[in-house]
């Protein structure tokens, strides 16, 4: 047997032991159908794309263009690294979910993209917030929707747990290398811009 083989057959068990309880969390409380399910529209595909459009806007009439600039390749870099990693995988999607979604199901998508949208999003804005305790609500917030984002894909039976929990590690640490590249060279060229015009960044 592979050195991996035991490792996997306890994530497998634990990706089964997961979809059962939700399964049951459905059947117990099918009132929470609904809000799962706008839980999870904040993660999609039109949300998101609304959101990044939205942002960029802002972030140009802000005269921030190397930001709005830097915000849409991290979001586009994040869906071709999303649909990337599914390709790769092939994962199948589990059977009996609340909702049918045709597509693979590692990472999910939803999590990931959520995660590195929402996330970047919260980092920019906590470059212009001076008291921490502020900064550390954003963040903390956007975390916490991330979180929510993620739970309501596995209340609906379209994902396994370690899909979520992959999207969640992998749109993180995009999220926060591309925060890391942008304060490294997006932002010291706005301020060098600025010195040179005489603007503010």
């Amino acid at each position: 047997m592979s050195p991996l083989g035991p490792s996997m057959e306890s994530l497998q068990s634990l990706d089964q032991q997961t979809m059962e309880a939700f399964g049951r969390l459905r059947s117990t409380y099918p009132g929470l159908d609904g809000p799962m399910s706008d839980l999870s529209a904040l993660g999609g595909r039109t949300v998101l794309t609304l959101v990044v459009v939205f942002a960029v806007g802002l972030l140009l009439s802000l005269r921030r263009q190397r930001t709005a600039g830097f915000m849409l390749a991290t979001a586009l870099g994040g869906y071709v690294l999303s649909v990337g990693l599914k390709l790769l995988v092939g994962r199948q999607r589990p059977v009996g979910g609340l909702i049918q979604v045709s597509g693979n199901s590692f990472p999910s998508g939803h999590s990931m993209l959520s995660a590195i949208i929402y996330l970047t999003l919260a980092l920019i804005v906590s470059t212009v917030i001076l008291r921490w305790r502020v900064r550390f609500y954003i963040v903390g917030s956007t975390l916490v929707l991330v979180g929510l984002i993620g739970i309501s894909r596995l209340y609906l039976g379209v994902h396994y747990l370690t899909d979520v929990a992959a999207g969640w590690f992998v749109g993180l640490a995009w999220a926060i290398l591309c925060r890391w590249v942008e304060k490294r060279w997006v932002l010291r060229m706005e301020r060098q811009a600025a010195l040179i015009t005489g603007n503010d960044p």
